[in-house]
């Protein structure tokens, strides 16, 4: 398997669409440019892989005039990017007597290395991608009837060598779009053709 998530992309999962745009509307990341979010949130909105309930959505929680203290429901490919964990939640001491106490307690474990996670967060739920409900789903093909992989290409044509269209296929609610009438006129001249008809 791959070391990190093939889906991890906000065109192509909403978990990592909707971390991605949490984290810039903290102003830890850049945000996404508004047209493009606005497009994004919507294709992901229509999915059947949205999350229904407050509970199943990634989300932040904390102070409004600092950053977020809790990340849930993170994904794990993007929390690895910005963090350093790959984890799906991290929450970080709610205030410094909290911090202070953690970090006194790590000295006297004798577990004082650097890259100790715990000097930084109160709690992680480490995650591999494999793990995320999200990425199952992706890998299944559960749901991506509605998802449209590539929102840049807008319709693909196919012409004869004179130039002439032949067909055009446009992304649709399941998968392509076509003129149907145009490919059976197409069919019947071509079987006439060959018979001799």
């Amino acid at each position: 398997m791959s070391l990190r998530c093939p889906y991890a992309n906000s065109y192509r999962c909403p978990r990592y669409y909707q971390s991605r745009s949490l984290l810039g509307s903290a102003g830890i990341t850049t945000e996404i440019d508004s047209p493009e979010d606005d497009e994004l949130l919507k294709k992901w909105e229509n999915s059947d892989l949205w999350p229904v309930t407050n509970e199943e959505a990634t989300s932040t929680a904390g102070s409004s005039d600092r950053q977020p203290i809790i990340y849930s429901n993170f994904c794990p490919e993007v929390s690895g990017e910005i963090f350093g964990l790959f984890a799906s939640s991290l929450c970080r001491y709610s205030d410094e007597i909290d911090r202070n106490n953690a970090h006194t307690i790590i000295e006297r474990d004798g577990d004082s290395t650097r890259n100790n996670w715990r000097w930084e967060w109160a709690n992680v739920s480490e995650t591999h991608y494999r793990e995320c409900e999200i990425y199952s789903q992706l890998s299944a093909n559960l749901a991506n009837q509605k998802i449209v992989m590539n929102p840049k290409v807008e319709e693909v044509k196919f012409t004869e060598a004179s130039g002439k269209e032949l067909i055009t296929i446009k992304p649709g609610a399941f998968g392509v779009n076509f003129d149907l009438k145009e490919l059976l006129s197409r069919a019947s001249r071509w079987w006439l053709d060959r018979h001799g008809k």
